[in-house]
């Protein structure tokens, strides 16, 4: 078929570079923007109940780290108490403030009677975690109203929707771009 003047030549228009980088970074922006809310809406929600969950457990395991410490604290305690007279002494004065009579004990009369040396010791174990940051809670806890997720919902697929929609390059159907053009087309 010969070139006709004044028509279009068959085939995409020709675009810049400039135009289709500019496309795809709106695509990208918005796509962007709806997959991150999408993903803020589903996610956040359970990453804040597993770390409280983690920060409960944590506590409980440095609970039970405290409660093994003085386990062994106290049986070392036990093990020492039958040989070592001072250590009963003390223990005497600390848990059943019996003073040994032939002792003389110096008091301050402001204050009362003495308190004895600690007879235990407790071994230094570690505190509990801190806390998740407040923000994530907070943030949490406004994404389980029905409405700020249904709406922060309905944002992320109109943004999605929206960047399909603006920025797709266009297609041209199978039909459209098999079918011949011209006055001279045959149509089958």
């Amino acid at each position: 078929m010969a070139h006709r003047h004044g028509k279009r030549a068959e085939g995409p228009p020709a675009r810049s570079g400039l135009f289709s980088a500019g496309r795809m970074f709106g695509f990208l922006w918005l796509a962007g923007m709806g997959l991150a809310l999408l993903a803020i809406v589903v996610l956040l929600p359970a990453y804040a109940s597993l770390s409280e969950a983690r920060y409960e457990l944590a506590g409980r395991e440095a609970g039970v780290r405290r409660a093994e410490a003085l386990v062994q604290a106290n049986s070392k305690l036990m093990a020492a108490l039958p040989d070592d007279e001072t250590l009963t002494k003390r223990l005497a004065m600390s848990y059943g403030q019996l003073w040994p009579a032939d002792e003389i004990v110096v008091t301050d009369p402001g204050q009362g009677r003495p308190v004895p040396p600690d007879v235990v010791r407790m071994p230094a174990v570690e505190d509990a975690p801190p806390r998740p940051p407040s923000w994530l809670l907070s943030a949490a806890s406004k994404l389980h109203r029905v409405q700020a997720r249904r709406a922060l919902m309905l944002l992320a697929t109109a943004a999605l929707v929206t960047g399909f929609l603006l920025f797709s390059p266009p297609q041209r159907s199978s039909r459209m771009a098999d079918r011949p053009r011209g006055p001279g087309a045959s149509r089958e």
